[in-house]
């Protein structure tokens, strides 16, 4: 029996392109809600959660060797030079 309500903010694009996604595969968000919460509530998070992806992971990695090694990372002295060396291949 649904006795429960769940609310949440959240920005109305992220809310838009979801419900997108969600309806391509027949899905409402409350429906998509109640099978996630349901999972969590008989299963738990999936044991990778709140574990960077490997992006992140190899950044982490090349950090700690460049500190390691005594190597010169790259600096930013302001916003729009940081987001450059961030866009940077």
């Amino acid at each position: 029996m649904e006795d429960a309500r769940i609310t949440a903010r959240i920005n109305s694009n992220v809310k838009n392109k979801a419900e997108e996604q969600l309806k391509n595969h027949g899905l409402s968000i409350s429906e998509y809600m109640r099978i996630v919460v349901t999972e969590v509530a008989n299963s738990g998070l999936p044991k990778d959660f709140g574990y960077p992806n490997k992006m992140v992971q190899d950044s982490l990695l090349e950090t700690a060797n460049a500190y390691a090694d005594n190597s010169k990372l790259h600096k930013a002295s302001n916003p729009k030079e940081l987001e450059k060396l961030l866009n940077e291949d």
